[in-house]
């Protein structure tokens, strides 16, 4: 399969291009360097290929987008809510493999999605359920930008501890978490950067107060629900005592769930790659799903 990557210089579009290159069964149609930023030569190069996508700004997407031909994986926050959304694991692997426009999920929201998503089907979690997540990810995430500041041998203090942002409670990942996770409102979520290179782990408290459920019920739903998807690991019930550590799924394309608490309280962990099973890693995926392929060729699981 013959696949054109629009802005393969940004973090997501060099760390795809690395990866697609050692796989056999994907060529890549290069585009010379100073032709970056023509747009003929780019719409071109993606019409000569089986496949493109866009690692653009939102801006950007939306400039090539119309006249590209051929199916089309765009990792920007522009589409993720009107296109079919790229997260096989919550019943989307048909309309994946069937769709001509597909929008790559937010690592954040990834995280947020598989971990509600069960517990709404069951009704543990209601569309009006007041929700919190917390979610804490390696700098990479914040883009070329951010990975110099963090790595700059003169760098401020501060960027040694973990640093919430989005503080206005306005995060570009919310669209899409409220409409996956078919919720009404917004979570009230609180992200964070801390000085890891990537990684993540999203935590959502949900209260079992009243509810049929136990916190082990909890981990079988998970299990049952996530039985055919083959890169996602639920854990059993406080299997981690102690300490968590957020970023031992760094370098992973898989994502592990675990539940921690009791049969009145429990807190929901999604722990993956920022970089893989949230942003790289998911494409390949969604490429391999379109092109018929090992749902999990090319990924480390």
């Amino acid at each position: 399969m013959k696949v054109y990557i629009d802005g393969s210089y940004g973090t997501t579009g060099l760390a795809l291009k690395d990866r697609l290159s050692q796989i056999a069964e994907y060529e890549i149609v290069e585009l010379p360097y100073d032709d970056r930023k023509d747009l003929q030569a780019r719409i071109n190069a993606a019409n000569t290929a089986d496949i493109a996508v866009t690692c653009l700004p939102n801006e950007a997407s939306k400039e090539i987008e119309p006249f590209i031909k051929v199916p089309l994986i765009d990792t920007s926050t522009e589409f993720r809510t009107n296109w079919t959304y790229g997260l096989a694991e919550i019943g989307l692997a048909d309309e994946i493999q069937a769709s001509d426009r597909i929008a790559n999920p937010g690592c954040h929201a990834t995280g947020f999605i598989v971990l509600v998503t069960p517990l709404r089907e069951l009704g543990i979690i209601k569309e009006d359920t007041a929700l919190s997540c917390n979610s804490i990810t390696g700098y990479s995430g914040g883009g070329n930008k951010m990975i110099a500041e963090y790595t700059a041998s003169d760098r401020a203090d501060e960027y040694k501890f973990p640093r919430p942002y989005a503080l206005d409670l306005n995060h570009k990942h919310l669209p899409e978490m409220v409409k996956w996770a078919d919720l009404k409102h917004n979570p009230n979520f609180m992200p964070m950067v801390a000085d890891n290179y990537s990684g993540m782990c999203v935590s959502v408290p949900v209260s079992l107060k009243g509810s049929k459920y136990s916190a082990n019920d909890i981990v079988k739903e998970y299990k049952k629900f996530y039985k055919y998807s083959p890169l996602i690991f639920v854990r059993e019930l406080n299997e981690n005592s102690g300490f968590l550590n957020p970023f031992y799924k760094e370098g992973k394309d898989s994502l592990d769930i675990i539940v921690c608490g009791n049969d009145n309280e429990v807190i929901l962990y999604a722990l993956f790659d920022n970089l893989g099973k949230g942003a790289s890693g998911s494409v390949i995926q969604c490429l391999n799903i379109k092109a018929g392929y090992e749902e999990t060729l090319g990924l480390n699981i």
